[in-house]
């Protein structure tokens, strides 16, 4: 088919002279001619026979594709009319031929053309909501991550599979707090449900990086309805109710007040944010306002009060701008507990085993350069039994800066801006003194000055899981590292181009 429309194409030839009624030839002007001979009887048999005449049969007077082949007497040899050195019979089949090839030819391009001229079906149209959903992996469909997948199904050391990935514009803003969120060890992600959340304040609002159970990421801006405090700490917890999984986001406002987000998978449902405020409670109580400065922020664990029916709650630690570490436990709701422990600008860790009623706390005493930690009987109702400090304190390097624990591992900031995942034990364990095993560094970059870090350990219902970190490096970078066996840290890579 051409531009103009469909091939017009003749009618197939059958291969055969057409013939043209014969009638008797006219006679030549040649001054050579003889009368013409009598037209010969088709359907006569044997040999022509020669009448005592004088004129002759014509013989083989047809036509073929204008050129005549005129006979000639039986008494004399015929001379037919040759082309380019043929017979003009042989020329005319010829001819024949090469059309019939040409037409041949001419119609299996028009019906290829006629094949491949259907338009492509249409594009899928696009949604109308602006919550970017999960992406397939690139062997998938465009359905969302499958149910019930385990960490076999991720990528080995891959998590963070996206190096090659092409630049997507997205940006944190510098020295943005970071908080990273995972699912607890029993837990698994499913088709509707996120295995971890990476959360970062860009230029204009709080977002969320979206880790699925097929290994994809997505990106969204978090349902807020507050001026989130600039550069604000953030700290994040999964937690359960009710059989649903809860992402829960703390951060600090413009008025320098603690917020706190819940919604669930997916879709932001059932989002709320409340403010964690004590005037409320207690009036007596000192002001409750977060400080902003040094390395404490905003530090938060899961508590079982009763872990035979597997209910849950949180501890949720910052400091005031009097340096007094706040304290607020969360059961059905918050309440909180004012806590003495000097100086605290050095930073807090926590760490609760899962479905254990002691939650642990470690802070930094930065006039004895050393780790001190603490525990505590979480119990129902608020009954608790308070802080009670550890026999012993884990001596650290006085250039060495907390920066966030990931249970047993600790990450230290070095007085170049390096960054190390140190390895504790018996750190938890109140009866007894922590020793170091180690220190690995944590790729090769340097970490942003006023930078945050954070650490979480993704195990999908596996036993053993993949410990990850996050940084800014000194451009603004959000880079993301993953444990591997033997220690070491692969990875390093713009996490928000995932």
């Amino acid at each position: 088919m051409d531009a103009n429309g469909p091939l017009q194409t003749r009618p197939a030839s059958t291969h055969a002279p057409i013939p043209v009624t014969s009638e008797p030839a006219e006679k030549e002007t040649d001054l050579n001619s003889k009368p013409a001979e009598k037209e010969l009887d088709p359907t006569r048999s044997g040999p022509i026979p020669v009448e005592e005449s004088s004129e002759k049969e014509v013989v083989n007077s047809n036509t073929y594709q204008d050129h005549s082949t005129s006979g000639t007497s039986s008494g004399q040899p015929r001379n037919r009319k040759r082309i380019f050195g043929l017979p003009s019979l042989c020329f005319a089949l010829l001819v024949l031929l090469l059309l019939a090839t040409g037409l041949s030819v001419g119609l299996g391009v028009a019906l290829s053309r006629k094949k491949s001229s259907h338009p492509p079906p249409p594009p899928p149209s696009p949604t109308s909501t602006s919550i970017t959903t999960p992406s397939p992996s690139p062997s998938s469909t465009s359905t969302p991550p499958s149910s019930t997948s385990s960490t076999s199904t991720l990528p080995t050391a891959k998590h963070l599979n996206c190096a090659s990935n092409p630049p997507s514009g997205r940006k944190a803003l510098n020295g943005t707090g970071l908080a990273f969120a995972t699912l607890s060890q029993n837990q698994t992600a499913s088709s509707t449900q996120t295995l971890a959340n990476l959360y970062y304040s860009d230029e204009e609002t709080l977002r969320v990086h979206q880790l699925w159970g097929n290994g994809s990421w997505t990106d969204n801006p978090l349902p807020i309805h507050t001026t989130i405090f600039s550069k604000s700490p953030l700290a994040a917890l999964a937690t359960t109710k009710n059989n649903t999984i809860l992402w829960n986001l703390f951060f600090i406002d413009k008025t320098q007040a603690v917020q706190h987000l819940t919604y669930a998978d997916p879709g932001f449902t059932s989002h709320a944010t409340a403010l964690i405020d004590d005037m409320s409670y207690n009036r007596a109580f000192a002001d409750s306002r977060a400080y902003i400065g040094g390395e404490t922020g905003l530090v938060v664990c899961p508590a079982y009060p009763n872990p035979h029916t597997q209910k849950e709650g949180m501890v949720l630690w910052y400091t005031s701008n009097s340096m007094t570490l706040w304290q607020w436990e969360y059961r059905s709701d918050w309440k909180p507990i004012q806590t003495e422990i000097k100086p605290l600008e050095k930073g807090v860790g926590c760490y609760t085993k899962v479905e254990n009623d002691v939650v642990n706390l470690m802070t930094v005493n930065s006039s004895a350069s050393s780790w001190q930690f603490y525990r505590e009987v979480f119990r129902e109702g608020f009954n608790s039994s308070g802080l009670e400090k550890c026999e012993g304190a884990f001596a650290v390097d006085v250039e060495e800066e907390f920066l966030r624990n990931d249970g047993g591992l600790f990450f230290v900031k070095d007085g170049q801006g390096g960054v190390w995942g140190k390895n504790l034990k018996t750190e938890w364990d109140c009866d007894a003194f922590p020793r170091g095993e180690g220190s690995v560094r944590v790729g090769e970059k340097v970490m942003l000055s006023e930078g945050r870090l954070d650490a979480g350990t993704v195990y999908n219902g596996s036993g053993t899981g993949d410990a990850l970190v996050f940084f800014q490096d000194e451009e603004g970078v959000v880079l993301g590292y993953e444990r591997r066996e033997g220690g070491n840290w692969v990875g390093g890579v713009d996490v928000l181009q995932c």
